[in-house]
């Protein structure tokens, strides 16, 4: 049973109770379906997502804020105005944004400079999205039964479904905070760790066990690996079976404790353990919802990402900013169609229904 919100905050509902919440086609498409409707104008029905985390993307949003007469003003009055756009900059904006098309409303990022225009365009959408499924597990990743009965086509169809949501939670104007209620496995991990903000309790575990049947966690790296570091991931890769805890991870995850020292009876751990979590959720979401300004939090999030993998070099900024989660999962998706379409990770999965060890090809 989902928990009432504050104003201003809606549920990013993930429910497959009988397969451990497992991230099934039906189950993506739900959740980005849901995504779209957090980003759906009220006025045009277009989807405003952010814009692409380029530094380049600036000079429109500068743009966009500037009063329509002021550049005239500016030239008649012979004060030098900067020009608007840089030549290789823009053509990588556009070719940045012609990528989005289903997702981005071409070219119009007034919505985010302007109070007038985020009224029309957000209006009645939330300001924060909480992800929080119910259960003992938050996901237990792809769903292997599922994927051991599709086609290459469905296959690949799969983990493009699953960039394309990781990229709506990433490009969505609202803070996505994730609630890490159980373990994170495979694709949940990457699930989770993609939010804005995670919570879990301390001792929540975050496990990639593809390696375990011939099936690499390619694509929950890339969040992953963002998170925790290139060392970590690497050893949770390789070892499938060990993973990490929350605690493991404090600079990513908004880690929660509880005092369980007086008590050894289960039911009033569970109860304790769940009420430690959710008051800790209705705090961070109430600020993220209720008292904090929409709009700017919007145009924050954006310039996190952006300034997140900028480096300065002598031509200036480089093209991309931001830590190219959403091109690295793109890449990382495809990776996985090839890994699963391989004898031993069709071995190792069946091997998994059929809960007896794999007998690999290689």
């Amino acid at each position: 049973m989902l928990r009432a919100l504050p104003a201003k905050a809606t549920y990013l509902e993930l429910s497959n109770p009988t397969r451990r919440n497992a991230l099934s086609l039906s189950v993506l498409r739900s959740l980005r379906n849901q995504l779209l409707k957090t980003v759906t104008s009220p006025s045009d029905s277009k989807h405003r997502c952010l814009p692409p985390f380029l530094p380049a993307v600036l000079r429109s949003l500068e743009k966009s804020a500037r009063p329509s007469n002021e550049a005239k003003k500016s030239s008649s009055s012979g004060i030098a105005v900067v020009a608007d756009s840089h030549p290789s900059e823009d053509s990588a904006v556009s070719h940045e944004l012609n990528e989005r098309k289903p997702l981005d409303h071409r070219f119009d990022h007034s919505w985010l400079v302007s109070s007038e225009m985020w009224q029309k365009h957000r209006d009645g959408l939330p300001n924060a999205i909480v992800l929080a499924p119910s259960g003992p597990v938050f996901s237990a990743g792809h769903d292997l039964q599922e994927l051991s009965t599709l086609n290459g086509n469905e296959v690949r169809r799969t983990f493009s479904l699953c960039a394309e949501v990781m990229h709506l939670i990433r490009r969505s104007p609202a803070p996505v905070i994730a609630v890490v209620q159980g373990p994170a496995l495979a694709a949940g991990a990457q699930l989770a760790l993609t939010a804005d903000y995670v919570i879990a309790l301390r001792d929540t575990r975050f496990v990639l066990p593809g390696m375990g049947i011939g099936l690499p966690c390619s694509s929950p790296s890339t969040a992953v690996s963002r998170r925790a570091g290139n060392a970590r991931t690497f050893r949770m890769l390789s070892m499938p079976g060990e993973g990490c805890t929350a605690g493991d991870m404090p600079e990513a995850i908004d880690c929660v404790d509880v005092d369980l020292s007086d008590t050894v009876d289960p039911d009033e751990i569970a109860k304790r353990r769940e009420k430690a979590l959710w008051t800790r959720v209705q705090t961070v979401v109430k600020q993220i919802a209720v008292h904090n300004a929409a709009q700017p939090q919007a145009q924050g999030k954006w310039a996190f990402w952006t300034q997140a993998g900028m480096r300065d070099h002598k031509a200036g900024f480089q093209l991309r900013g931001g830590d190219d989660y959403e091109s690295a999962v793109a890449f990382a998706g495809r990776v996985m169609a090839l890994h699963a379409q391989s004898d031993d990770a069709k071995e190792g999965i069946q091997a998994f229904l059929e809960k007896r060890r794999p007998v690999w090809k290689t």
